[in-house]
């Protein structure tokens, strides 16, 4: 799902708190790594923004809310340059921050 352009990213933030024994944080973090979502921090991850990236993360967003967890799913707009090429790091693990601390705008 991951699109080298640039442009608009979608931004997920989901969490389970609460529910350590549970499989429900463990099942979203596998459906997570499945597709293949940047990480920018525990329960915030990002794609580039496309329709099939955005049914997938409202689905787990969808199951989320379900299980009595938080789940917000926006769209961000094209970054800067510098930034934009660190949260394409971010989904190949290649996490270059840039020298100064990024401000996503949107």
């Amino acid at each position: 799902m991951n699109d080298p352009s640039p442009g608009p990213w979608l931004l997920l933030t989901a969490s389970l708190s609460g529910r350590i024994a549970s499989t429900g944080p463990i099942r979203l973090w596998r459906a997570l790594k499945d597709l293949q979502v940047g990480s920018l921090h525990d329960c915030v991850s990002l794609l580039p923004a496309s329709e099939a990236a955005r049914e997938a993360l409202a689905a787990l967003a969808e199951e989320n809310l379900a299980e009595e967890g938080t789940a917000w799913l926006r769209e961000l707009p094209t970054q800067p340059q510098e930034l934009e090429q660190s949260l394409r790091g971010s989904l190949t693990g290649d996490q270059t921050m840039p020298s100064s601390p990024p401000t996503l705008r949107g």
